[in-house]
């Protein structure tokens, strides 16, 4: 879906104890050349990131309403409070929720310890413009990591390797928080339908993303471990994200299986109605029920092309060459060529 030549790009920030990066952070991503307007969405910090998160919004150049089309001076920062630590995935929301209000066009979010350096936005927001979801990721060429150890590696491998495996996501990078979302994808992604919460959120939302068709494309970035303040990510939050996966997984083997019960069922259906055709009865191919059955069941559309041409013919030769005979068709052979097709030969009155 085409975005708008100049796009409104709003950033939703989530922050937990992040005094010591928020005021640096900030000034980079209003330094960029392009316009990034922000949303701090605070978890009532105990270090009083909120509070300087309201100095900063009122300090800013532009009020945070949707810019004129020439209008690129002004940078604009708003400020979400809520009454405790609720989690990532719920900041997320409440800040989608809050942008898409305010009329956003673009949609992006990065951590605020600049571990996500604010160079990459430019490359993210270009990227936009041809992808529905694009990733700033540590695992495409050009992409890596910083400063971590080789336990840190082998857990963000693993937990990629295994989402990629059990979900068959196509982003390489799976669980990085430095995304760029195109309104139509928010608004058509049912966020009170996640129930991740935390860092595993992300993992959710890549493969809502997915199964509901958008494209997703990938930036090459270079994480950077923090330098100030303290790691969010807790053992808890690695067996969340394990569990969410194996959710996610356990949904789609059901998906598959359903899909796979129902072609076997109208597989079932439609071989007892052509047993019926073969065993002689006089009403033995009930075309139109069977037809509105076929077009009803779309996982089996291309099943249910096949079989409808087979019913139309073995209709039309029932009424065509025994209308009006109290005698049955009588079955030949189903000739061996593709699709389902059979062969009748008429007989005269009395069998």
């Amino acid at each position: 879906m085409p975005i708008s030549s100049k796009p409104w790009a709003v950033l939703v920030l989530p922050t937990y104890n992040e005094r010591e990066n928020l005021t640096t952070l900030i000034a980079a991503i209003q330094a960029l050349p392009a316009r990034v307007d922000i949303i701090v969405v605070d978890d009532n910090s105990p270090d009083g990131t909120g509070v300087l998160a309201d100095a900063l919004a009122a300090h800013a150049s532009a009020s945070f309403i949707r810019p004129a089309a020439d209008d690129d001076a002004g940078r604009a920062v708003a400020v979400i409070h809520r009454p405790g630590k609720l989690g990532l995935g719920t900041a997320y929301a409440a800040g989608f929720h809050h942008a898409l209000a305010a009329g956003a066009d673009l949609i992006l979010t990065m951590d605020a310890d600049f571990s996500h350096d604010p160079q990459y936005l430019p490359a993210i927001l270009e990227a936009a413009r041809r992808y529905d979801l694009v990733i700033g990721s540590r695992y495409v060429p050009g992409g890596g990591v910083r400063d971590w150890g080789w336990n840190r590696k082998a857990l963000s491998w693993t937990a990629n390797a295994v989402a990629h495996l059990l979900l068959g996501l196509q982003a390489r990078d799976c669980t990085a928080g430095f995304r760029c979302y195109r309104r139509a994808v928010l608004e058509t992604v049912n966020l009170q339908a996640i129930r991740a919460n935390g860092y595993s959120y992300l993992i959710e939302m890549l493969y809502r993303c997915q199964r509901l068709g958008f494209t997703v494309g990938e930036v090459p970035i270079i994480f950077a471990d923090r330098k100030l303040g303290h790691s969010k990510i807790s053992r808890n939050e690695i067996v969340k994200a394990e569990l969410t996966v194996l959710r996610l997984a356990a949904g789609r083997l059901t998906g598959v299986a359903g899909r796979v019960r129902a072609k076997t069922y109208l597989l079932k259906l439609s071989g007892r109605t052509l047993a019926g055709a073969l065993a002689g009865r006089r009403k033995a191919v009930p075309l139109p029920r069977m037809i509105e059955k076929i077009r009803k069941n779309v996982v089996c559309k291309a099943i249910g092309c096949r079989l409808r041409r087979s019913y139309v013919y073995i209709y039309r030769r029932q009424n065509s060459r025994h209308a009006g005979r109290r005698s049955p068709v009588v079955p030949g052979r189903l000739a061996p060529c593709a699709g389902v097709r059979a062969r009748y030969r008429g007989h005269g009155r009395g069998g």
